[in-house]
């Protein structure tokens, strides 16, 4: 998490989340990002609440998660091979 509370990603940039009035979630992921270490983003997470999905390994992109913002928008998390 940043200073701001926004999560911070490992290039330094921060993901800001925006509430909209008139918005359904999508059945597929919004955003994939490609991380270094996934089980410990599955770990901080998991320990900050926000609801994930179990880790998966795909034989195709590696180790990886869903996890969900608060208004049901999917994201996945991915440690490429």
């Amino acid at each position: 998490m940043s200073a701001h509370g926004n999560l911070q990603l490992e290039s330094g940039h921060e993901l800001y989340l925006l509430e909209c009035d008139s918005h359904f979630p999508k059945e597929i992921p919004v955003l994939t990002f490609s991380v270094s270490d996934v089980e410990d983003l599955w770990l901080q997470l998991n320990k900050d609440g926000v609801k994930i999905e179990p880790l998966e390994t795909d034989k195709l992109f590696g180790k990886l998660f869903v996890f969900y913002d608060v208004d049901g928008n999917k994201y996945n998390a991915v440690e490429l091979k």
